[in-house]
Formats: structure tokens, C-alpha cells, sequence
């Protein structure tokens, strides 16, 4: 549950073999909607390209 927490769903769902519908409400059951993600990332190719 606490990489439900911490993943993003299609993550979760590759990295342990689970179907996706699985993986998504596993997330959702942990309370995280990953809103943040697509920031961080943002912020990580950001980073890469001022470098």
C-alpha cells in the first residue's frame, strides 16, 4: 500500500504485474492521485536541459 501511495498507477501496475483497473485502485484506496507527478517530471526534464 505504500507504493500505492508513492507510484503512479500505470508504475505500480508494470513494476508488480497487476492489471491496471487493479494498480488504479489500489492508488486511490491509499489516497494519492498523483496529481504531483506530472510536475515532478516537468521539473526533472527541466533540470536536465538547463544543465
Amino acid at each position: 500500500m505504500e507504493l500505492s501511495a508513492e507510484l503512479p498507477a500505470v508504475v505500480l501496475s508494470r513494476l508488480l504485474g497487476l492489471h491496471i483497473n487493479r494498480a488504479e485502485k489500489w492508488t486511490k484506496e491509499a489516497g494519492s492521485t498523483r496529481a504531483d507527478y506530472a510536475a515532478e517530471l516537468s521539473r526533472r526534464k527541466a533540470a536536465r536541459k538547463s544543465q
